[in-house]
């Protein structure tokens, strides 16, 4: 079995190789991942190893005992038990650089190295192909704790930060930084971006992770950084697989699993209109760079979309998989049809997509572990359900030692084992099955992004660490100039005035205070000896002559506020009372600010916010300093009070030395900053991103008409809509045009007074209805407040000159005798042969026109392309067929009465179905029926559809006068059927013919 499957991988491996067009180097691509997994069937520590992710452990640099024998478990890992992705944090590399120790890019490129190496040497010595490892790493920005790499790249600010700019170009060049300086390195995998939206600012529990506050704009901000950093790592010859988190979006919950497994209550609708849109876009991106190669869950519990009493979280609920959760909400709860189509496309996404787990063995699923009695974590189980809920790659990288790493894989095999035995059960095929499929998606991602070859991309085989090394630092040298000297797109943009005093800056002499919280302490690349932002103060170009600075940490002003530490308390106090300015810095809230108390922690916005408070007390009548303000990350921790009692407010969206030297400079009237025009929402400024983005008060917008080939209006567009500040309005905001018939404002049911379209990069359309477009004298287009002026809408009637209507009128006279004679003559030929009867079935939707009214044209029109399949369908099926259509209408023709009638009770019965199945609009289509029986002449040469008119029109008219679901049959067709008592008078007649019910 092991030779053909090798065979099999051979041949696979040359038809990548010969393929030319993209569909076969696809295909081609999937082959070969099936022969693969085929290849590992018997040996199942393969498939599981390309399924796991583990913690690299220790490094290949540092020679002490200790370290070394960590790097030999790792190899470990990759030899013995054959893992295909591993994951890099700070502790295996140093962020300092020391004395006669390699610097940072060196000492990952190395480790990258050796790596590959070990994987490329464990296959080839098994004989399977050498795969390529994932190497994986968080790198978001903003220093720590979310930047594994804090030295020798670009610094990257955070999410928040590129987010307040506003400006997609530069988010997409801060990716294309990331993603080649990473690449050159011989990382292949970015954990990132953050597509989590930070909606509600009382909960927070991403801060500055995200872009910002709005859907839209997130999934705008992730599609360029995506985009920039697949571009990046191209640039450099390298490739690089982007797994976005953290899916379906937990923005809005207080609380992270680092700490607790969340409880969110929102429902499937709420998560379509707001935490769903970001990654939907970019699954769903029209550029296929900016769509990610994954997306990373997030460990937390959805309590309207998940089934059962006591549900796991999402990533560990085996009832079913992270993606399917959302399809099924979908069907259960019904949505929008637009969300709906979204959630089609996300499917396709994912036949080629990863699910790559969050870190297993956190607090949070530890403490919900035991909260359901368990004693300990259960690694092993942990993982198992982690595959079975549909993820591709399990991270074990949470896990505390490499002992448990191990364990979980042992398990993960020998229940695999379990399950491919003759006498398994369905669970164990099943987990064999989801190991096999997960193992196919790895390998298949792999050469479809990396290729097959480790030394080919991502792995500095061919030449020295140190060559890896320099030939970043140039690189890193034009990224810095390029993106924050040299560009004109400042990042002055993300340092922005919230309140502005307006005072100059302090005068000589002056004593400077600083409160800053602990966490930045070691953010800038030497060591700091005050606190970063007091020695900015004195050792930069901010340094104000003669000034002397001193700096207070939370624990010194809690200790100060609560009495308590008398050393603490006293110099806090001494340090206050000198003061003639004090600069408050805001850094992160703790994710649970209750929990970090509980255990000992400092909440410093929680004691900067009393220490403003008290500071009025403290300093009675002129003697109070100036009192600045700088919020490093977030924006919305001060109240409005407390703004009020602040001289100056700034945010910079980002705790970098480099913004932060931005504001002292603003602050000191050194500088400038921008005015406020956050990503997200600042109450205590009463500044509402809701408001900011609505369209602009007096943008005069007109609406256009596209008209058809006959000046017929058929569609009406608005925009390009801005928003306040200049830039497009968010997708998906409702635009409605209002309509006039000619003569007047109309309310009747066929010609509804308004349509609604939505937004798309700043412009909406709306397609008009048949009987609408015709009749339609102005409209007028509102949104959010905003109105157009009311638009004329005349038909252009053609005027033909004079000789060409002359030359009209003689041509149509010569056609109409040609026609005269040609129909005298079908008369004659007629006669002389025998009439067929047919039963003719009329079908048609009732309520179309307030069905369609409003919809998304492509719903309707996806809808309506269905209902005529369904139809079709139906009449072949009792060996009928379509004569004809108009518009809604179907005309199918039988020759028999009885399978006429037939296939009407079949769409009656199905109707339900179709509306379940292929209905993409929010009403049920409910259709009218009626038959009639009359003749079809048929020459002697072959039936070519000739029909009396009177045929087809007394059908119709049964069919107009069918209520919704009715099946009515002329005397005629009942003459032909065995139907006896079942039949029922109408109680109707048309003209002499009497009309019948079906039951």
């Amino acid at each position: 079995m092991r030779v053909r499957a090798m065979v099999t991988v051979s041949l696979s491996m040359l038809a990548a190789i010969t393929g030319t067009t993209a569909g076969a180097q696809r295909s081609s691509v999937s082959e070969k991942a099936d022969a693969i997994v085929e290849a590992m069937a018997d040996r199942p520590e393969w498939l599981v190893g390309q399924v796991c992710m583990v913690g690299v452990w220790g490094n290949n640099f540092d020679h002490s005992p200790e370290i070394r024998q960590k790097w030999e478990q790792t190899a470990r890992l990759v030899q013995e038990y054959h893992v295909g992705n591993v994951i890099l944090f700070e502790t295996n590399f140093s962020n300092v650089p020391k004395p006669g120790v390699p610097s940072t890019p060196e000492q990952i490129a190395s480790i990258c190295q050796d790596l590959q190496r070990l994987s490329r040497e464990t296959a080839t010595k098994a004989g399977f192909p050498s795969l390529p490892l994932f190497i994986s790493v968080d790198e978001e920005g903003d220093g720590p704790p979310w930047t594994r790499v804090r030295y020798g790249l670009t610094p990257i600010p955070s999410n928040m930060a590129i987010g307040a700019t506003w400006d997609l170009e530069l988010a997409e060049r801060i990716g294309e930084t990331l993603g080649s300086e990473l690449a050159t390195l011989g990382i292949n995998m970015l954990l990132g971006p953050v597509l989590d939206i930070n909606a509600n600012v009382s909960k927070d529990a991403m801060g500055e992770r995200c872009f910002g506050g709005n859907p839209c704009w997130a999934g705008r901000m992730g599609r360029a950084y995506i985009r920039g950093v697949h571009r990046g790592a191209a640039g450099q010859g390298q490739a690089m697989a982007v797994v976005a988190k953290h899916w379906p979006g937990h923005g809005d919950c207080d609380r992270l699993p680092d700490y607790e497994v969340a409880r969110i209550n929102s429902t499937f609708e709420d998560l379509g209109n707001k935490e769903l849109v970001p990654f939907l876009m970019v699954t769903n991106a029209p550029d296929p760079e900016a769509r990610p190669d994954g997306l990373m869950p997030t460990h937390s519990v959805y309590t309207r979309l998940q089934t059962g009493a006591q549900p796991f979280p999402l990533t560990l609920d085996m009832s079913g998989d992270v993606i399917g959760t959302l399809v099924e909400a979908s069907k259960r709860t019904g949505g929008s049809p637009r969300l709906r189509e979204e959630l089609a496309k996300l499917a396709q996404w994912r036949e080629q997509g990863l699910i790559v787990s969050d870190a297993l063995g956190c607090e949070g699923l530890i403490t919900e572990y035991r909260s359901r009695g368990r004693r300990g974590f259960p690694y092993g189980d942990a993982a198992y359900r982690c595959l079975l809920a549909g993820q591709d790659v399990v991270m074990l990288a949470g896990y505390g030692k490499w002992q448990q790493q191990i364990k979980a894989i042992e398990y993960l095999t020998a229940m695999y084992r379990r399950g491919s035995t003759p006498t398994a059960n369905e669970a164990g095929r099943r987990f064999c099955a989801r190991v096999q499929d997960a193992a196919r998606r790895v390998i298949e991602t792999k050469l479809r992004v990396l290729g097959d070859d480790p030394s080919a991309k991502n792995a500095p085989t061919t030449r020295s660490t140190a060559d890896a090394a320099q030939k970043l630092r140039p690189l890193v040298a034009a990224h810095i100039n390029e993106i924050y000297e040299a560009s004109e797109r400042s990042w002055a943009d993300a340092v922005q005035w919230i309140k502005d005093a307006g005072a100059p800056g302090p005068p000589d002499d002056a004593t400077i205070v600083t409160v800053e919280p602990r966490v930045l302490d070691g953010v800038a690349l030497r060591r700091v000896q005050r606190g970063l932002v007091a020695d900015l103060i004195m050792n930069r170009d901010t340094r104000v002559p003669g000034s002397s600075v001193e700096r207070l940490n939370e624990l010194e002003v809690r200790a100060f506020l609560r009495s308590t530490e008398p050393e603490l308390a006293a110099r806090a106090r001494q340090v206050l009372g000198q003061a003639q300015w004090v600069i408050i810095v805001l850094g992160h809230r703790p994710r649970t600010p209750s929990a970090v108390e509980e255990k000992g922690g400092i909440d410093s916005v929680r004691w900067s916010r009393e220490l403003i408070r008290e500071l009025p007390v403290l300093y009675p009548g002129a003697q109070r300093p100036r009192v600045a303000v700088i919020a490093c990350q977030v924006p919305y921790y001060l109240e409005e009070s407390d703004i009020a009692a602040v001289d100056s407010y700034l945010i910079t969206h980002t705790k970098l030395e480099r913004y932060l030297e931005l504001a002292i400079n603003a602050l000191f009237g050194a500088g400038s900053a921008a005015p406020l025009a956050s990503p997200v929402s600042v109450p205590g400024a009463r500044y509402d991103l809701a408001d900011v983005l609505k369209p602009q008060p007096g943008l005069e917008v007109r609406p256009e008409v596209e008209c058809g080939p006959k000046g017929v209006p058929r569609r009406v567009l608005v925009g390009p809509l801005t928003d306040t500040q200049g830039r497009p309005v968010p997708d998906g905001l409702e635009v409605r045009f209002l309509l006039r018939r000619r003569g007047g404002q109309s309310s009747q049911e066929d010609f509804p007074p308004e349509l609604v379209g939505q937004t798309i990069d700043g412009t909406a359309s709306c397609e008009l209805p048949e009987e609408v477009a015709g009749a339609l004298a102005a409209l007028q287009a509102t949104a959010n407040g905003w109105s157009s002026e009311w638009v004329q809408i005349s038909v252009p009637r053609p005027r033909w000159p004079l000789p060409l209507i002359l030359v009209a009128i003689a041509l149509s006279a010569a056609g109409g005798a040609l026609v005269w004679r040609w129909h005298k003559r079908r008369e004659r030929d007629y006669a002389r042969v025998p009439e067929v009867l047919y039963t003719f079935l009329a079908v048609d939707v009732r309520g179309s026109t307030a069905l369609k009214t409003g919809q998304d044209p492509v719903s309707v029109r996806r809808t309506f392309d269905a209902y005529h399949g369904w139809v079709r369908r139906t009449a072949s099926a009792h060996n009928g067929e379509v004569y004809s259509t108009s518009g809604d209408g179907v005309l199918c023709r039988f020759a028999r009465a009885t399978e006429a009638v037939a296939a009407a009770r079949e769409l009656r019965s199905s109707l339900d179905a179709f509306n379940t199945e292929a209905n993409l609009l929010p009403r049920p289509v409910t259709i009218g029926m009626g038959l009639h029986t009359g003749p079809l002449l048929a020459t002697g040469r072959e039936d070519h559809g000739t029909v009396s008119s009177a045929t087809l029109d007394v059908a119709m008219k049964i069919q107009a006068q069918a209520e919704p679901g009715e099946i009515l049959v002329s005397a005629e067709t009942a003459t032909r059927l065995a139907l006896g008592e079942e039949l029922r008078d109408a109680g109707t007649v048309l003209g002499e013919m009497s009309v019948y019910r079906v039951p």
